[in-house]
């Protein structure tokens, strides 16, 4: 068994210094970079959260998170942007008309290239959700260079949902906008103003049966998923501490990002947001080693990550991934689960060293 250690706070790590910087993109979004470094002397990793979630889903401290283990395992320099949809934002930027375009090509790029200006050695990247698809459309184009491995988990350049959560993206942020008033959804219930048109998105989450009473739990699935089932995780992996405290974890998403969604659905690609630029057919520019990666019981994605490969392996077979599906995993417990670092990260930290 891998040993674990006491500490999971990134603040205690033993003889490593944290750093938070405050970078700016081109259209005056303030980003948060944090770096966890115990050493200099080794290859550096980034980790993209994804949509609605923060780099808090790298280091939790209920559980032995990815930034702990990765220090604990030799890779010395670790990485973590909070981009323009992560929960440590607030509200701050969900009125703005961003798309997964915005993150591909301003945000991403530009924590890149400082932290390439930062480090002796190599960067590897890891993506969650809509940050392995904005990852993934990055570096396509090309926006992002001499990257020596890339970890792509649940969502690359082929999205995927299941029917009735297409035809609920199709109508609800139209309808939120236009009969409710409202630009953008939470996920804290606590949070909601009966008089606000947020109040009315979570009485509809309260619909149907569900197997979880919690109110951001059971937001979370109406929101990416049925709502009839838990979307974002199984519950038994999650620490029972994380799972009381979500609203810490989960925060408010703009409506904007599920209009690109809606594009990308309707033309079985990913997209971009006028629908212009099928950014699959530019995947033969990505010359970064990837690690397609998913839960097997993806309840958000589904196979979204084996569809894409089976394209990869089709239509374009000079692409190098490898791919690793983890059995009895969903979606966001893949990093957050309590055994992650047991089931999961073992593979995580084996290919990223592959190419180190």
């Amino acid at each position: 068994m891998i040993e674990t250690k006491r500490y999971f706070d990134i603040r205690q790590v033993e003889n490593a210094e944290v750093t938070t910087y405050t970078l700016m993109t081109i259209d005056d979004v303030e980003l948060t970079l944090t770096r966890v470094q115990r050493s200099s002397d080794t290859d550096a990793v980034l980790m993209l959260h994804g949509l609605s979630s923060s780099s808090k889903m790298f280091t939790g401290r209920e559980w032995y998170n990815l930034t702990c283990y990765m220090i604990d395992h030799g890779i010395g320099d670790v990485w973590l942007l909070d981009w323009r949809g992560s929960a440590e934002y607030g509200t701050k930027y969900v009125h703005r008309e961003d798309s997964a375009d915005d993150v591909a090509f301003k945000d991403i790029p530009l924590a890149v290239e400082f932290i390439q200006q930062q480090i002796e050695n190599g960067l590897h990247i890891i993506g969650h959700c809509i940050g392995a698809m904005t990852l993934s459309m990055a570096l396509a184009k090309g926006t992002i260079q001499h990257v020596k491995s890339a970890i792509i988990t649940s969502i690359g350049l082929f999205p995927k949902l299941n029917n009735l959560t297409t035809a609920k993206l199709y109508a609800v942020p139209q309808l939120a906008e236009k009969l409710l008033d409202i630009d953008y959804f939470s996920m804290n219930a606590d949070q909601v103003n009966p008089q606000d048109g947020q109040f009315m998105i979570h009485q509809l989450a309260n619909l149907g049966s569900n197997e979880c009473e919690h109110p951001t739990c059971k937001m979370l699935s109406f929101v990416w998923g049925t709502g009839h089932e838990s979307t974002i995780f199984k519950h038994k992996h999650l620490p029972k501490e994380t799972h009381e405290r979500l609203e810490e974890y989960f925060g408010a998403v703009s409506s904007s990002y599920f209009r690109h969604f809606q594009k990308m659905l309707q033309h079985q690609a990913v997209v971009n947001t006028d629908a212009s630029e099928n950014y699959l057919d530019q995947v033969e520019n990505i010359k970064t080693p990837m690690l397609l990666m998913t839960g097997k019981d993806n309840r958000c994605w589904h196979d979204a990550i084996q569809e894409y490969a089976k394209l990869l392996d089709r239509f374009f077979p000079s692409v190098n991934y490898e791919k690793f599906v983890i059995p009895d995993y969903s979606h966001n417990d893949v990093f957050m689960g309590k055994n992650a670092y047991l089931d999961v990260f073992p593979e995580v930290l084996a290919f990223i060293k592959k190419y180190s």
